[in-house]
């Protein structure tokens, strides 16, 4: 009798218990239903590595964004790569790069010494949130491959300096 009463009040204690998971219109400004992105206007700054060393200095856009509980950045700029060298070599470069931990990035570079120039072509991957992205790059010549001083192999480090506020947008998902 007594094994049963304990059933009997666990069955009926159940449903109300499951009151607690029900949804609320409350809830709609919960985080898992959010998307938020923050606009900024940036200065892109950098250091690359490997036999030939870089130092970069732009200008771009970076998007900031939380989905639910995932963030993503999306920057896009135009910033010049000049080689620290005795030989001058100066490249300007136009990128796109995305990410949320993990960075994927497209970069297209004219690099010109004045006397010869070559255009090389960068798929990018590293890591990297916000402001901050540490990333391994690959040079495709597309043009002039005689074009020497640049390496094919780029280690890179950029950190992205927030000038100006573009807009801040935050919409509920259902």
């Amino acid at each position: 009798m007594k094994i049963h009463s304990i059933c009997i009040f666990v069955c009926c204690l159940v449903p109300f218990l499951g009151l607690g998971q029900a949804k609320n219109s409350s809830l709609n400004d919960s985080t898992h239903y959010q998307y938020y992105i923050k606009k900024d206007l940036t200065f892109i700054t950098g250091y690359q590595i490997q036999n030939k060393h870089f130092a970069e200095i732009g200008i771009g856009v970076i998007k900031d964004g939380v989905i639910g509980y995932h963030p993503s950045t999306l920057i896009y700029g135009i910033s010049n790569e000049i080689r620290i060298s005795d030989d001058f070599v100066w490249g300007l470069k136009t990128g796109l790069w995305m990410g949320g931990g993990m960075n994927l990035g497209l970069n297209l570079i004219h690099y010109t010494d004045f006397s010869d120039s070559s255009l090389r072509f960068r798929p990018e991957i590293g890591l990297g949130l916000g402001v901050f992205r540490i990333v391994y790059g690959y040079n495709f010549t597309l043009t002039n491959k005689e074009f020497s001083g640049i390496n094919k192999h780029n280690f890179g480090l950029n950190i992205m300096l927030k000038v100006k506020s573009l807009g801040e947008k935050k919409y509920n998902m259902k």
